[in-house]
């Protein structure tokens, strides 16, 4: 929930620099595209 909500706030930019563990940042790129 947290996550979803902080992507519709953010760029893929600014959440590399917030997520650093991997599996995180690949979920994220998931759900941006």
């Amino acid at each position: 929930e947290l996550i979803h909500a902080f992507v519709k706030e953010s760029n893929n930019g600014v959440l590399e620099l917030h997520v650093q563990d991997p599996f995180h940042r690949l979920l994220l790129h998931g759900v941006c595209e």
